[in-house]
């Protein structure tokens, strides 16, 4: 597959074959267990952004799935949705605890050959987030 050139966009062309993609780490003992153990800088950045991590994560009301060198290190209101039905969690965590789900939905929405950035989003994909609203 080619890369598409319908943006008129400039650029020196791209060597996928020389990049370095991210791997997770085999065993998810070896990534970060809690924000404590991500580095400070990072959390000044989400706060900035406003993405609530903390204690006003709580009363933000706004649910987080934060990813930190493609691992997810916290995740907000996970057990008050899952109290409604809805499965908010890491990509990686549903692959392993809803593989039907994941496999019913994966790739339904854009199909991986659909077109030369899917297919490369599908090649290096590593994690994300996961949501279920199921119906009703």
């Amino acid at each position: 597959m080619t890369e598409p050139n319908w943006s008129h966009v400039r650029y020196q062309p791209i060597d996928y074959q020389s990049i370095s993609y991210y791997a997770a780490p085999k065993d998810a003992d070896d990534g970060p267990k809690s924000l404590d153990e991500v580095d400070p800088k990072l959390l000044e950045t989400y706060e900035k952004l406003g993405i609530p991590l903390h204690e006003r994560a709580r009363l933000a009301g706004v649910a987080v799935d934060a990813v930190f060198d493609s691992v997810s290190v916290a995740t907000t209101f996970k057990e008050k949705l899952a109290g409604a039905g809805v499965i908010f969690c890491p990509f990686s965590e549903a692959v392993r605890e809803y593989p039907d789900l994941v496999e019913q939905y994966l790739g339904s929405v854009v199909p991986l050959r659909d077109n030369f950035f899917a297919s490369l989003n599908s090649a290096v994909f590593s994690d994300g987030s996961f949501v279920y609203v199921p119906k009703g």
